[in-house]
Parts: structure tokens; sequence; C-alpha cells
């Protein structure tokens, strides 16, 4: 949680004949910037492996958030996706000089349904860092694996949080410099 502090009876107003007084600093106001509910829900997630109903029903209840592509056409095209393995192996036996050639070759793919949206690489999200707050555009890139004994799992990569917490905390004290006509130290 952020929290930005204000002393209200810092000084005493100069007057014309006097310097400033220092003043006790008793009366203090706190706001606290907490994390929004959305916020904290992706971010929880990030960069961990949800396994494939877990993946689908987390964007169904985060449908909200899903700027783009369309968010109902990721929510279908993550139900339908499936992923497969072919492996193939050859080994050529020596006829002359005892060298053995061998090769494998492995490919996985993941596809959806036929007539069915792809599942992107790549979502706008927009998320508020702080509740009550604005909210951000938060690019989130999304990553499948399918693991040696056919688990499908879904994992999401958001980028550049850091820079959209800066940018919502600098948005929060020009507001607050705004709305009281003074300099906010920061």
């Amino acid at each position: 949680m952020v929290q930005i502090k204000a002393v209200l009876d810092d000084h005493e107003a100069a007057s014309k004949d006097d310097d400033q007084k220092p003043n006790w600093c008793g009366h203090e106001a706190l706001l606290c910037l907490e994390p929004s509910e959305e916020w904290s829900a992706w971010t929880a997630l990030n960069k961990k492996p949800l396994k494939h109903l877990d993946f689908v029903e987390f964007l169904q209840e985060r449908i909200s958030t899903i700027a783009k592509p369309d968010a109902s056409g990721i929510v279908q095209a993550a139900r339908a996706f499936s992923a497969s393995r072919n492996a193939k192996f050859e080994q050529v036996l020596p006829v002359e000089g005892g060298d053995i050639s061998v090769s494998y070759s492995e490919e996985v793919r993941g596809t959806t349904k036929s007539g069915q949206a792809a599942l992107p690489q790549a979502l706008t999200l927009m998320l508020r860092p702080y509740r009550s707050g604005k909210a951000y555009p938060v690019e989130a890139q999304v990553r499948w694996r399918l693991s040696r004994e056919g688990e499908l799992t879904f994992s999401f990569a958001l980028l550049e949080t850091e820079r959209v917490i800066e940018t919502a905390f600098e948005d929060v004290r020009k507001e607050i410099a705004e709305a009281t006509d003074i300099t906010v130290l920061v």
C-alpha cells in the first residue's frame, strides 16, 4: 500500500514583518492508495502456470478488464484451445564403416477449433493500479505449454507494471497539487 501524508499545521502563515514560525506538526492527513481488486488479481498470477480450465475461468471472471482484442472472442478461443505433440525418431543402421545415423524431431502445435478465433499472443488490459483510481493500459503476453505428460498450461506475463504504477502515482500527485493549489513534495 502506498501512502501520501499531508502535514496541515507545518508552519504559520508569514506576516509582512515576520518570518514563518515553525509549528508542532500536530495535524496530519493520510491518503492510503490501496491496490485495486483487478490489479491484485492479475499481478498475483503474473508468470504463474494455470491449468487450462483455471485459465479460462480466470479470463471469464476478469473479462471486463480485457480491452483488446475482443474479450469474448479471447475467452472462446481459450476454451476451444487444444495442443498436440508429434515426435519422430529415425535410426539408420550402418552398411559400411560403422557410423550410425540418428535423428529426432518433435513438433508441438496449438490450435483452436475451426471457426473459432485464434488465441492471441498478447492482450491489452485496462487495469486500475489503485482502488478508485484511473485505469491504464497494460500489455500481457499469453503463453501456453504442453508438458511431456500431456498437461496443457497457460500463463501470462504483464509488461512494464512498474512504469504503470509510477504513472498512476504521478497522476495522483498532480491531482492533489491541482485540487489544493499546494506544492506536493514527494
